[in-house]
């Protein structure tokens, strides 16, 4: 069973702190300020147990209201999400008051406010670009229910039989579409995970733990994460998306900061898509809360195929570099092994504005695996005598590879140095 708004509210904020306001405007949402971990913030919790939490004139009202004062006080907005819909008997009313909405969360983004969806039921049709607008959104099993066009709209044009779950249900919104960057199995874990990032993401935190992980040259990313992040603790954010990349949230020397890494365990590491959009979308949200960016590189390429490209594989990629180009927080890249061709320039290199670009000792950089580059480079040589290909192999590797790489890395290290160089750049 599903708890109350009210209720959804006391277990996110502090014990107590909880103040209600505009009461008098609509029982179909809850809103007020409360505190996080001693933190300031504003919150609404939608009220499904009245008429279903449908939203007319004067809940929208309400809403508008407690993100206009957030914006006013600059806290962050924390949007409990349960609602049915439009109330269909106010007509445009309805549709105004999420055009307003939509307007004000746009607004509140461009202004670098955090806001934070917590979708606990269902948030269909125009509702749905609520969290979109904001910047991370929390998911519940069974709960969460997020599509513009519902399973009996789709029946009635495409004849596809689907449920509300299969549609965009908890583990869809997470793993599949990508519209949900955390997803948890009750209420009680969600909303104790948004504790934890309003924790994670106020600023320096004095006390903190040597890693309990050391790094080292395997290829899991996650290991090298968690020899980096006091106390080797970090939250992943779309975990269950794209999982050829990793983005996280974590504290290095007690200050929050954003990593951006390659998982070679999937796909090589290679950005497709999805991974370009999720890369790009994260580098936008540490840029927008001031969060340090570290930037871990595994790369040998973008995807290599004839679907992504006619899907606009270009056109998404172009994001990781813009988003990078123009962030102006603190941006430390590492290169933990290969960094080849158009992944190594998008993936936080100097020539975007990369801080401090450190690497790994035998880290490599190059437009292409030497396997590839030999058969274009060398490619008649070869044909005329195969038997010297691994005598041109090693001439990439030795003339062209392990060039001079100081105009474009500033430090090679070990993997045992890392915590403590990026510490020291910081």
């Amino acid at each position: 069973m599903k708890l109350p708004a009210i209720d959804r509210i006391r277990l996110l904020l502090d014990e107590g702190s909880f103040q209600e306001m505009d009461s008098g405007l609509s029982q179909s949402v809850v809103s007020g300020l409360g505190k996080v971990y001693g933190r300031d913030v504003c919150v609404y919790a939608q009220n499904s147990a009245v008429k279903g939490g449908s939203l007319g004139k004067a809940h929208a009202r309400r809403i508008i209201s407690i993100m206009r004062m957030a914006m006013q006080l600059r806290y962050p907005i924390v949007a409990i999400l349960d609602s049915g819909g439009a109330r269909i008997q106010e007509g445009v009313d309805a549709l105004n008051g999420y055009g307003e909405i939509f307007r004000l969360c746009a607004q509140a983004k461009a202004s670098r406010l955090m806001q934070i969806a917590v979708v606990m039921g269902p948030c269909a049709g125009g509702a749905a670009y609520s969290p979109a607008l904001m910047d991370l959104t929390f998911a519940v099993r069974g709960l969460s229910k997020m599509f513009i066009n519902g399973p009996a709209v789709i029946k009635s044009n495409t004849g596809e039989d689907v449920s509300a779950e299969d549609l965009g249900g908890a583990d869809v919104s997470a793993s599949v579409s990508g519209n949900a960057h955390f997803i948890h199995d009750t209420e009680q874990e969600c909303l104790q995970a948004v504790r934890n990032v309003l924790g994670l993401t106020q600023g320096h935190g004095q006390e903190w733990a040597e890693p309990k992980t050391a790094a080292s040259e395997n290829s899991d990313i996650h290991a090298t994460i968690a020899a980096i992040a006091d106390g080797s603790e970090y939250m992943e954010v779309r975990e269950c998306f794209a999982r050829n990349c990793v983005t996280a949230l974590a504290r290095i020397g007690g200050w929050c900061v954003g990593i951006v890494g390659n998982n070679a365990l999937h796909m090589n590491g290679d950005i497709d898509i999805d991974a370009a959009d999720k890369i790009a979308d994260f580098v936008e949200l540490c840029n927008s809360h001031r969060l340090p960016i570290i930037t871990l590189v595994d790369i040998k390429s973008f995807a290599c195929s004839r679907e992504q490209e006619n899907r606009g594989l270009i056109r998404h990629g172009a994001r990781i570099i813009h988003q990078y180009s123009t962030s102006t927080v603190k941006k430390i890249t590492l290169i933990l092994r290969p960094s080849l061709g158009g992944g190594y320039v998008a993936m936080g290199s100097k020539s975007l504005g990369a801080n401090v670009v450190l690497a790994w000792k035998g880290a490599s950089i190059a437009v292409m695996k030497p396997e590839a580059a030999v058969n274009v480079i060398f490619r008649k040589e070869i044909a005329a005598n195969p038997e010297m290909r691994e005598f041109y192999l090693n001439k990439y590797t030795d003339d062209i590879m392990n060039i001079d790489l100081s105009n474009y890395i500033d430090k090679f290290i070990e993997p045992r140095e890392t915590r403590e160089a990026i510490m020291s750049n910081l």
